[in-house]
This record gives structure tokens, sequence and C-alpha cells, in this order.
């Protein structure tokens, strides 16, 4: 009997700490929880960022890491506030949103405080704005809901000049809650010429950099002071807004020459060719492109659609747009090799790679 009692009385005082325990724990929890990217600068708190982009969203151009944008706003946040900014990032060179996108629907990333988008340069190369459109706002509408209180910056970059491409960064970012920053402003006001603040006419230079770095600071440093809260749009408009993306990587037929060699259908010869079946508005491909790269020519419903080149000056994985704005039916993608490599290419070789198309989740 006194063994019981005993037992009894410990159960109850274990029972009675898990109580006191998670009665402490939930007000710490909900106020953490409860801070902004504004708050915790201003309380001098770690924030944790991401940048989802391309080129100029790495700081392609600058002459070193320190005189990136992004390093230069993490210098000058954290002199003003002592808070420390850690760095995630999802850029690629010769990115678009379409790209950005589908990393980002694979990435496995926690806890964002505030994130910059940065296309549209690139974009206007490979799509129409009706099809930037569809891409961009679902990379927001998605980044939203992963990361409902963050704030989300919208960049344009300085060196957009197709106002198209321009209008609908704008317009996405205000239907979406984002704040869009038009990098063009700073450029202009400065009255330096492209030549004098890029390295290419495309990508910043480190003056040009700064002039990112600095635009952006005042308008975190203005959010900061007002002590403004995060935007935000019910959840609930997430879920039926929001397109899938599946891979298939199932061919209906391929060249013999195709030979698959760790996870990719590869050749080197002139004419071969890999076909594969989808359904839906658009496609994309996961390639390999490396310095062996060559040119393939796509085809849809053996219509031309465009020439890929799969050259790079390193190996790299990359999830390339091929086509928008399709009717929504059945659709046969055919890659042709043309045995031709672009005026980069000194090796020899002209290979194209594949492992799968990408595609919507039907």
């Amino acid at each position: 009997m006194k063994n019981k009692t005993y037992t009894l009385l410990i159960s109850s005082v274990i029972g009675l700490a898990f109580v006191l325990l998670y009665c402490l724990y939930q007000p710490n929890q909900t106020s953490s929880t409860s801070k902004n990217a504004f708050d915790k600068i201003r309380s001098s708190e770690p924030i944790s960022y991401l940048i989802i982009g391309d080129s100029i969203g790495r700081g392609s151009g600058a002459s070193k890491d320190q005189t990136k944008w992004f390093y230069l706003l993490e210098q000058s946040v954290f002199e003003q506030h002592g808070t420390p900014m850690q760095r995630n990032m999802l850029v690629q060179s010769g990115a678009t949103a379409f790209e950005g996108l589908y990393k980002f629907r694979n990435s496995s990333l926690q806890n964002i405080d505030l994130v910059f988008i940065v296309f549209g340069e690139n974009d206007r190369k490979y799509m129409n704005k009706e099809v930037f459109y569809t891409f961009y706002s679902q990379l927001l509408l998605q980044v939203k809901e992963k990361y409902p209180t963050a704030e989300i910056i919208t960049l344009t970059e300085s060196s957009l000049d197709n106002e198209n491409f321009a209008d609908t960064i704008a317009e996405v970012s205000k239907e979406l809650n984002a704040l869009n920053l038009d990098m063009r402003i700073p450029f202009n006001e400065s009255g330096k010429s492209m030549k004098r603040l890029t390295k290419d006419l495309v990508h910043p230079n480190d003056d040009g950099y700064q002039l990112y770095s600095d635009y952006i600071y005042q308008y975190l440093e203005t959010r900061i002071q007002k002590g403004n809260k995060s935007t935000d749009i019910p959840k609930n408009e997430f879920a039926a807004k929001a397109i899938n993306m599946e891979t298939k990587n199932e061919y209906q037929f391929k060249d013999s020459s195709f030979i698959k060699r760790d996870g990719y259908y590869t050749s080197d010869e002139k004419g071969a060719s890999i076909d594969f079946t989808f359904t839906g508005t658009y496609l994309g491909a996961n390639m390999i492109r490396s310095p062996l790269g060559g040119l393939v020519d796509v085809y849809i419903d053996d219509e031309f659609v465009t020439s890929i080149s799969t050259w790079w000056p390193f190996k790299k994985p990359r999830s390339l747009y091929i086509a928008g704005g399709l009717s929504d039916s059945k659709h046969t993608v055919s890659f042709r090799m043309k045995g031709k490599s672009s005026s980069h290419n000194t090796s020899g070789f002209h290979r194209v790679q594949i492992s799968s198309i990408i595609v919507q989740d039907n």
C-alpha cells in the first residue's frame, strides 16, 4: 500500500512539473513566433533571410564577396542594430522564375524571416509577360504559403528595360502584399551611366551593388523605425491558386545513341533524339550543363520551339524552362541533337544530358 501511494505521489509530481513547464514555455513560444523581421532587428535578434534569384541575386559582377549587395546589407544592419543576418540562397546564374519556383518547391529551408526575389532579366528572353506572370506569381504565392509571416521584397533589376516585365513584377507584388523595390530608381538618381555602374551593362559592379544595398537598407530602416508589421494574405487563398509540378523520366522513344549514365539520358551523336509525353500548359527539363555541352533542338507536337545550349564553364544540374501557354492537353516533346556546340565549347564534344521533364502535376 505504501509503495502504491509513493508511486502515485511521484506520478503526480512529474505530471505537475510537465504542466508548469508547458505553461512557462507557451508564452515564450508565442512571443518568439509573433516577432517579425523588423521586431527582431529592432531588438538586435538574429534573423534568417532567403534570396531566390538569378546572377544578380547572387551578386555576379562584384569584384569580391564583400562588395556584393547582400554582404553590404548584412554589414549595414549589423553595424546599426547589432543584428546578425543568416543568409540562405536559392540562386543560379541564368535562372528564370520557373527555375526559382522549381528549386523553392524542392527546398527544405525553415524559419525564414525575410525573402528577396530577384528575377526578370533572363525571363524576358524566354517567355512572354503572361507566362512570366504565371510563374512569378506562383513563386510569391508559394513563398507566402511556406513562410506566412515573412516579409517578401521583390527587386526589379537595374538592367531590366522591358517595361512589360517590370510592370508585371510590380503588379504581382501589389496583388500579394509584397514590397517591390525598383533598382532602376537609385541607378537613375545616381547620375552615373550604366557603363560606370555595371561590369557588362547588365551585372552591377561594386558601385552598382552599393546602390542596391543602400536602397534596400533605407527601406528596411523606415519599416524598423515605424514598427510596421509583416504583410500577409489569408492562408486559405494559397491552396486554390497553387500549381503543382512533377518530374517525368519515362521516355516514349529514345534513339539508341541516348544511353542512361548516372541518372541522365546522355548522347554526343548528331541526330539522336529522345521523346516524352506529358499533359499540361507548360514544360521544363532537368538537364546537365557542362564544359562538354552541346546544342539540342526542342520540338513539341512536331513543331520547333527552341534550341537549348547545355554548355557551362563547370558541370551544373539545371532545371530549365522550355515552354508555356500550351493547350491543356496531351503533348509530345522531342529533344533532337544538333551535333553542334556553342562557341565557348572547345572540348570537341557536344553532349546533351537529360534526366526528366518538369510538367504539371495532374
